[in-house]
């Protein structure tokens, strides 16, 4: 199937539906994804904070460990290495992977304290509204897995 002069362009902008790409159409996810607190799972050494994401109106919430968000950046990488994107997804996808390898010293017990926690939210906050912004990863396969309220998120 060929595409048009403006296809191709919302193509590399990430605007493009993925199925006039010839790739399953899964919708985009909502521009809107608010950390909206955290619920501790499990229990004794075998409890994790999990955070609530809220996406879009409100009307789907998923829980995400602080692992998947980590999963999310390299994930987000493979699905885009193929096609030449402009580099500031690069950047901002390494930049993210940086700051979240820094905040994963916090591991066990103090993973849960409670400043740890809050900082963690806004960060992740901060991280959701970075990649959020731009469409070719807005739009992207695996981000609409892991906001979906399917499991397959992390």
């Amino acid at each position: 199937m060929a595409l048009s002069l403006s296809e191709q362009l919302a193509a590399e902008e990430g605007t493009l539906p993925e199925h006039a790409l010839g790739q399953p159409h899964l919708p985009p996810p909502p521009q809107q994804v608010r950390v909206a607190g955290t619920e501790e799972v499990g229990q004794g050494r075998a409890a994790f904070i999990a955070y609530k994401l809220v996406v879009g109106d409100g009307t789907t919430a998923v829980l995400r460990r602080f692992s998947a968000f980590v999963d999310l950046l390299p994930k987000l990488s493979r699905e885009l290495e193929p096609v030449s994107h402009r580099p500031e997804v690069h950047a901002a996808l390494d930049g993210w992977k940086r700051q979240l390898a820094v905040e994963k010293r916090h591991t066990g017990s103090r993973s849960r304290a409670e400043a740890v926690v809050t900082a963690r939210c806004q960060l992740l906050q901060q991280m959701l509204d970075s990649l959020t912004q731009l469409p070719a990863l807005a739009t992207s396969v695996e981000m609409s897995r892991f906001l979906a309220s399917d499991g397959h998120g992390g």
